[in-house]
C-alpha cells in the first residue's frame, strides 16, 4: 500500500477500536494547496467578467465601476489570503486563514451588479 500523501486528514480505527483521526498534512504541502485552491476560485469568480475590462480597453467605452471594484475586491480578498497563509507556521492557523477566507469570499461572489451580456 503506497504511503498517504502528506496533507490527507481521515479517521481509523486503532487496535483497541476506538476511532481517531490521523492528520498526514505536511505544513508546506497543505499551504500550497490551499493557496492555488484560494487563486482558482478567484481566477473563477474574475473569468465571468474578464471581457469588461478587456472591452474597455479595446473601444474606450467605460467599464461600470462597480464591476471593476467587485473585481478589486475578488483580487483584494485572495492577496490578503495568501499573506496570511504564507504567514502561518501551523497547520491548524492555516484552516483558520482557509476558513476566515473562504466566509469572506461568500461576500465577494454577491456581484453589486448585473453581469450584462457580451458584445
Amino acid at each position: 500500500m503506497p504511503a498517504p500523501l502528506p496533507f490527507l486528514v481521515f479517521d481509523e480505527y486503532a487496535e483497541d477500536g476506538t476511532l481517531v483521526t490521523v492528520d498526514n498534512r505536511e505544513l508546506e504541502s497543505w499551504r500550497t494547496l490551499v493557496i492555488a485552491y484560494i487563486k482558482a476560485w478567484a481566477g473563477e469568480i474574475l473569468a465571468t467578467t474578464d471581457w469588461i475590462p478587456i472591452k474597455q480597453f479595446e473601444t474606450g467605452v467605460p467599464a461600470d465601476p462597480a464591476v471593476l471594484s467587485h473585481r478589486q475586491l475578488v483580487r483584494d480578498t485572495t492577496n490578503v489570503a495568501e499573506a496570511q497563509l504564507l504567514a502561518a507556521t501551523s497547520l491548524e492557523e492555516i484552516d483558520a486563514v482557509a476558513w476566515s477566507q473562504a466566509l469572506a469570499a461568500l461576500d465577494t461572489t454577491q456581484t453589486p451588479f448585473t453581469i450584462p451580456e457580451e458584445s
